[in-house]
């Protein structure tokens, strides 16, 4: 088993000259910077490809960027740049010498610098509609050192924290501002921070290449492309050894280095379940034997069966395995981390099924996890309700499941589910949940527009706009909200600007009672005309009928009409569902 090699800044450079926007989504990057950094479009690139995204890059030579900024704001608006990353370097503390300016200079430029900053993000945030990225300030040792009193480096390392939390403050206020924290970069990568200055630490290859990835995790979050499920290897991945050679007994799962790191891994797998994370077994082991070593040594494991929510072990190939894990879960492969310590097995899967993202886990366990959480494949801007009831749901299934093969039909099946859904407007509590649905929803997304909460707040504000929501439950238990409608209503037409349901709820007739609840809101408001719109994805194709299904006609490439929605034929489509409106 050869261990995994660690990919250098470097190799990725070297990497992205061999990448094409071929089959990959497209996406607009601004870079502003005062010193060179042309190696981040490279790094950039090579992260982004993880991710099926191609980006083209605003060209600004490096300089008073501000300046540019500012005599340029037209052009640079013009190019509708997607994501806007501002990097700021120790310029307001130092001479052209890298001599420190005296206390004064520095609290004044600071003074400057936050007004800069704020014309800055708001020109970013408000006139360009960009998602923004701006880094904290950090101060080298060298510079420091130049004051001798201990009370001038003082107040310098408070004027730049109170700067930090000056910038931070953004990210509090606006969904579509993320803080690049340097100081941790510095911690993690062994960056020198003795360096003279701040431009010879940002013009590191190790720094640019977290600035790049950092942008590259915002972009996954943005464009819904954060994972939802771990599919895990078993022998040398949960534990060390082979079952099937080792036996029950004899596969080391505490104890020693090797039991230590492995428990790592169990207690972190835990710790993604919690926070609603689906976790999934693929192996090359005889079932019984794994349900045997999780009961047998079930005091040593940190970690159950019971936190997984699909098992396959067998000896067929694992990416048929995974495709199954996927089906029944009702999730794409483009959702699914799998974890293997064996190169073979990582790239048969991803030979099957491109969309999926492999991780080898071979080598030393505590290098390959550490790496594995740093590149922060289950990014999300918070934890809802919905997220932290998931696996709950999920083990649910597996009790819908008896029912379902116990049912004499279909109909049998829903009928004995006694489901019933809950419509209502949306309201502060539940805005995460309805930003989270249209970034991670893709099958049933009738546009798949992604919406930060800022967004469908902004949304909300424009005349005659509503959300409503819809919570799911049946006698095994609460599924959460699981779509959305986002709706205007003006005059006597209602416009359906996008129905969003959650893949969890799929089969169950919840599609139709959605529209029903709207039907309903519809004769309320005295609605003589519904619009319904539809943009065309390779995820939403397999719901492209679902508006002419639901009653109306289609009347433009992504536009359906009808003069009053049918309520008697969606009662018959929703037939198993109880529906409650409120508001």
């Amino acid at each position: 088993m050869r261990p995994a090699m660690k990919v250098t800044p470097l190799d990725k450079l070297i990497q992205s000259r061999k990448l094409s926007p071929e089959g990959k989504s497209s996406i607009n990057i601004a870079v502003f910077s005062n010193y060179n950094h042309e190696a981040i479009y490279g790094l950039l690139n090579y992260n982004l490809n993880k991710i099926n995204f191609f980006a083209d890059f605003y060209e600004c030579s490096y300089s008073d960027y501000f300046f540019h900024i500012m005599e340029n704001k037209e052009e640079i608006k013009k190019y509708r740049a997607d994501v806007h990353a501002f990097i700021i370097d120790d310029f307001f503390v130092k001479n052209s010498h890298d001599i420190i300016l005296p206390l004064a200079d520095i609290k004044s430029n600071i003074r400057q610098l936050r007004e800069k900053i704020t014309l800055l993000m708001h020109f970013s945030i408000d006139q360009c509609q960009s998602h923004t990225l701006i880094n904290t300030v950090n101060i080298s040792e060298d510079l420091l050192k130049q004051f001798i009193s201990r009370d001038s480096r003082r107040q310098v390392n408070e004027a730049i924290a109170e700067l930090n939390d000056f910038i931070a403050d953004f990210a509090q206020q606006y969904d579509s501002v993320s803080v690049i924290d340097i100081d941790r970069s510095i911690s993690n990568n062994a960056i020198n921070s003795k360096k003279s200055n701040a431009i010879d630490i940002l013009a590191d290859i190790n720094m640019l290449d977290y600035i790049a990835k950092s942008i590259c995790d915002d972009v996954r979050l943005i464009a819904g492309k954060a994972l939802k499920c771990v599919v895990t290897d078993l022998d040398n991945t949960l534990w060390r050894g082979t079952l099937a050679d080792d036996g029950i007994d004899r596969v080391v799962i505490s104890g020693g280095k090797d039991g230590a790191a492995f428990l790592r891994y169990q207690e972190y797998l835990a710790r993604l379940h919690d926070q609603g994370v689906i976790l999934a077994i693929c192996s090359k082991n005889d079932e019984q034997d794994v349900q045997e070593v999780f009961r047998a040594r079930k005091d040593e494991l940190h970690i159950g069966l019971h936190h997984f929510s699909k098992v396959m072990a067998n000896w067929e190939k694992k990416s048929d395995n995974i495709s199954r894990i996927a089906s029944d879960l009702n999730i794409s492969p483009e959702h699914i981390v799998f974890v293997d310590d064996s190169e073979y097995e990582c790239a048969e899967v991803k030979n099957s099924l491109p969309e999926i993202t492999t991780f080898n886990f071979s080598g030393d366990i505590n290098s390959r996890l550490n790496a594995f959480i740093c590149e922060d494949f289950f990014i999300k801007e918070t934890i809802t309700q919905s997220d932290r009831i998931r696996n709950i749901t999920y083990s649910q299934n597996k009790i819908r499941d008896e029912i379902k093969n116990n049912a004499n039909s279909y109909d049998d099946f829903l009928n004995s589910l006694q489901l019933s859904l809950r419509a209502r407007p949306v309201d502060t509590s539940t805005l995460d949940r309805v930003s989270e649905m249209t970034l991670r929803t893709n099958q049933f997304n009738m546009t798949t527009r992604r919406m930060l909460v800022n967004e469908i707040d902004a949304f909300l504000q424009e005349e005659g706009n509503n959300i409503l929501i819809f919570e799911c439950d049946d006698k095994v238990g609460n599924y959460g909200i699981v779509g959305c409608a986002f709706l205007n209503l003006s005059g006597h037409k209602c416009k359906i600007l996008n129905v969003i349901l959650s893949c969890r709820v799929f089969g169950r007739q919840v599609e139709y009672a959605i529209m029903k609840a709207i039907a309903h809101l519809c004769h309320k408001n005295e609605i003589k005309e519904t619009e319904a719109l539809y943009i065309p994805t390779k995820k939403n194709e397999r719901f492209a009928t679902f508006y002419t299904d639901c009653g109306f006609d289609k009347a433009g490439e992504n536009t359906f009409f009808c003069s009053a929605l049918d309520l008697e034929l969606l009662k018959r489509k929703s037939n198993f569902i109880t529906l409650t409106c409120e508001g």
